[in-house]
């Protein structure tokens, strides 16, 4: 199956046909993101046993729910105290493939984010990763094939499709959603810069 992109902005996707649409805003869906094989290592590696997991309490807010937390894998953090532009872990390498591919102008955060099934879909706080940053761009990888899913304000749904990605303004609000299908939902989350548009 080839790649194919969904472009959701100022035309409607028969993708998601229920967007309500914000003419600043646009988010792009790829399918097979990554080449099979680039995918399958990176998967490999965060689907492992090899990978330190840190247990987090409360995925957005304190006053979530019980079922509210997760495993978190810190990749990068530009904001570090004391590793300033520096990576938080040692196996950046496993991200190269993925970060070449979406070729970011400045990666400004790079996690990810493991939650464990629940008897019934979890739902965290809408929120946004990085506040409002004018110009930012979050992008959320899929690692695995589950139905839990991202939802945003406007009730736009996108399921969780193993190598899928969807990027999007990181000024809009969205939130998580747990899995009752599968033993874990994993997602990759990645807050960048993208190069400037130069007009000719």
């Amino acid at each position: 199956m080839s790649a194919s992109w969904a472009v959701i902005g100022t035309s409607v996707s028969s993708m998601i046909p229920s967007r309500k649409l914000n003419p600043l805003y646009t988010m792009i869906i790829k399918d097979n993101f990554l080449p099979k094989g680039a995918f399958e290592f990176i998967q490999g590696y965060l689907l492992s046993s090899n990978i330190k997991w840190t247990f987090q309490t409360d995925k957005v807010h304190p006053s979530e729910s019980t079922d509210s937390y997760q495993l978190v894998h810190p990749f990068y953090h530009v904001y570090q105290p004391k590793k300033r532009t520096k990576p938080v872990t040692d196996d950046l390498e496993y991200l190269s493939t993925f970060i070449f591919t979406l070729n970011p102008y400045i990666v400004l955060k790079a996690k990810a984010n493991l939650t464990p099934r629940t008897a019934v879909p979890d739902k965290t706080d809408f929120h946004t990763d990085l506040g409002d940053f004018l110009g930012q761009k979050t992008a959320i990888f899929y690692l695995n094939t589950n139905n839990g899913y991202t939802e945003f304000e406007d009730g736009t749904i996108v399921e969780s499709v193993a190598n899928r990605i969807c990027i999007f303004d990181g000024s809009e609000r969205h939130r998580g959603v747990s899995c009752t299908d599968e033993k874990m939902r994993v997602v990759l989350n990645v807050n960048y810069f993208p190069y400037p548009q130069i007009s000719a």
